[in-house]
C-alpha cells in the first residue's frame, strides 16, 4: 500500500513530475492525479515566482 503522506511530501518538496512520482511508487498516474486534486496538494509557490524574476 502506498504511503500517501510520503508521496505528497515528496511532490511538494521536489520538482519531480507526477508521472515520475507515480512510476517511482508503482501507482497509476490517474490515481495520483485524483488524490492530488482531492487533497489539494500544493507546491511552494514562492519558489516558482522567484525563477520568473
Amino acid at each position: 500500500m502506498a504511503n500517501w503522506d510520503e508521496i505528497q511530501k515528496e511532490w511538494e518538496t521536489t520538482k519531480i513530475t507526477l508521472a515520475d512520482l507515480a512510476e517511482k511508487h508503482d501507482i497509476k498516474l490517474g490515481t495520483l492525479k485524483s488524490r492530488k486534486s482531492r487533497e489539494k496538494w500544493s507546491r511552494d509557490v514562492t519558489e516558482k515566482d522567484a525563477t520568473k524574476k
